[in-house]
């Protein structure tokens, strides 16, 4: 994936990896992209917040996104989730107003859990 930040569909793919995987990268890595993805600052207010420079958050921003595009590669947990979760809108809309709805509702409770 290439890293075009002004581009807010990058943006909300690296944001649903980081939710999988951010166990798996470094604590600086985390911080850096949890301040980028999730609370929206510029790389300007994520290096005075950390009081590192800002070539400094930009490569912990690329080398984050690099370790998350290789941990979906090994595991592909994040295509996978996301497949399963389409499926179960699917199968909600198809069944829309029966007690199978329920069940699918759970299903997707669990699934967000996860």
């Amino acid at each position: 994936m290439t890293f075009d930040w002004t581009d807010i569909a990058v943006i909300e793919a690296y944001a649903s990896l980081f939710e999988h995987y951010a166990p798996l990268l470094s604590e600086r890595q985390r911080e850096v992209l949890t301040s980028f993805l999730l609370d929206d600052l510029s790389l300007a207010e994520i290096a005075e917040n950390l009081q590192i420079s800002r070539q400094a958050v930009h490569e912990h921003l690329i080398k984050g996104c690099q370790e998350l595009d290789a941990i979906e590669a090994k595991l592909g947990w994040c295509h996978k989730w996301q497949d399963l979760r389409q499926y179960l809108n699917e199968l909600e809309t198809k069944y829309k107003g029966q007690v199978v709805v329920t069940d699918l509702n759970v299903l997707k409770q669990k699934l967000d859990r996860m």
